[in-house]
């Protein structure tokens, strides 16, 4: 039995003289066969870490299932409190629902979604700011694309979009809307307050102002007051009633004469609310006004993103009409040519020097954090948002508060670490199969030692 044993070792060791070997055949063959299983390993890694990056950027979608959408007024319900660097953004053409508000990086304006995520504003000129309705369904927006310039009002759970005929200056436009105009809801989110003149006006009195609805009705705004040297119409009180700002300044000369006059929706049936001034107000502009939701309250240097320049905070309603309520300091890191906005206070959009903020409280803290790669100009905010809950996400979950590198990149990290992990173990396994079995310690033949 060893005998055949070792006859049989020996013929498959020994190659029979009439086989010729293909080295080269053999070689190529092998090296097909390795680069295939090497192309397997990195299609699958790449398969695996684009299926891992998908995940990633759902997580915050499946483990934190979001905030609701309606508020108890049915707009929208929540901020976030985090706004993340996305990988890509669609048009807002493209998906449809409430925002919580609107920012603007480098040149484009987003619509923000109560989760954080961004929508792209096409064709949103820089001009003027576009403004989002307190309940976050409409915005109204100045639109310069294809040499046009006109506002339109979005639905923005729709999509639809109705145009007016009003423009910036040196446009075919009827009306002239001023650069740096503030457009202003009303509490109702039916109405649009636009900042504007028409093109050729003959006779006096002259609109200041026109009104559009969200249904694509326009009503022109009349200004009727002369004596002060600056009127401008800055907010709504109710639906029905708009508010302007009068004064008197000169060079060097801080402002005087303040008054507030609130009017029907066509400037029409006014009544006059002497403001108290005690001290400095510094020098005043049609945007260094804001109204508070509910009308009560008048802002005045919400826009003084400068040191030593406080906010003040008069009464147009009740028994201290006019009066003095309190003052804050203002933000110096302010976005000046950015609108405030309105939630349980007054809330100031923070400018590109502040680096992780977005929106700032004038009571202090920040509201809502933007990845600094944003590089956020400018934010305006619905009014049911910020009255609404926060809502946090995964990354507030996991870094709360935190500025931090890694709270701002730990999507990208994460995604990192396992695409790493997955080509090690790629390589291992593409090593293992280039070794094959473990050979052999040579043959083993009996009767030898």
């Amino acid at each position: 039995m060893s005998d055949l044993r070792t006859r049989l070792d020996d013929l498959v060791d020994d190659v029979p003289t009439h086989v010729a070997p293909d080295v080269r055949g053999a070689w190529a063959a092998g090296a097909r066969r390795r680069n295939r299983r090497r192309a397997g390993v990195v299609a699958t890694a790449a398969a695996v870490l684009a299926l891992v990056s998908a995940v990633a950027a759902g997580v915050p979608r499946v483990l934190d299932p979001g905030p609701t959408d309606a508020s108890p007024r049915g707009g929208v319900g929540s901020y976030p409190t985090r706004i993340d660097r996305p990988q890509w953004t669609r048009s807002w053409s493209d998906v449809h629902g409430l925002g919580a508000g609107l920012l603007r990086s480098g040149g484009t304006w987003y619509v923000v979604s109560p989760d954080g995520a961004l929508r792209r504003m096409d064709h949103a000129g820089t001009q003027v700011a576009p403004a989002i309705s307190p309940d976050g369904r409409y915005v109204a927006w100045l639109d310069t694309g294809y040499g046009q310039a006109g506002i339109e009002v979005t639905d923005l759970t729709t999509g639809s979009t109705s145009s007016h005929d009003v423009g910036l200056a040196g446009s075919n436009s009827q009306w002239i809307v001023a650069e740096g105009a503030r457009m202003v809801w009303s509490p109702d989110s039916r109405q649009v307050l636009v900042p504007a003149r028409r093109r050729f006006m003959m006779t006096p009195p002259n609109p200041a102002a026109v009104v559009l609805d969200v249904d694509g009705r326009l009503r022109s705004v009349q200004e009727r007051y002369p004596s002060p040297q600056h009127v401008s119409v800055v907010g709504w009180q109710g639906p029905r009633r708009l508010v302007w700002l009068a004064w008197r300044d000169g060079s060097g000369v801080p402002a005087t004469g303040l008054k507030a006059i609130v009017t029907d929706r066509r400037g029409h049936d006014p009544r006059t609310v002497p403001v108290t001034v005690d001290g400095d107000t510094g020098h005043l502009a049609t945007t260094s006004a804001s109204i508070s939701p509910d009308g009560g309250t008048l802002a005045l240097g919400a826009d003084l993103a400068q040191e030593g320049v406080q906010i003040r905070f008069y009464s147009l309603t009740g028994p201290t009409t006019g009066h003095l309520r309190g003052t804050m300091p203002a933000v110096v890191d302010g976005a000046a040519d950015c609108p405030p906005s309105w939630g349980d206070e007054l809330q100031v959009p923070a400018a590109e020097s502040y680096r992780d903020a977005a929106l700032v409280s004038v009571n202090g803290g920040v509201t809502v954090l933007a990845d600094p790669r944003l590089h956020v100009t400018c934010s305006v905010w619905a009014t049911d948002a910020l009255t609404g809950a926060p809502h946090r996400g995964v990354g507030g979950w996991l870094f709360g508060d935190s500025t931090s590198w890694l709270s701002w990149h730990w999507r990208e990290t994460s995604e990192a670490l396992v695409g790493a992990l997955v080509l090690a173990t790629g390589l291992v396994l593409l090593r293992r199969r280039r070794r094959g079995p473990h050979a052999s310690h040579g043959s083993h033949r009996p009767g030898t030692p």
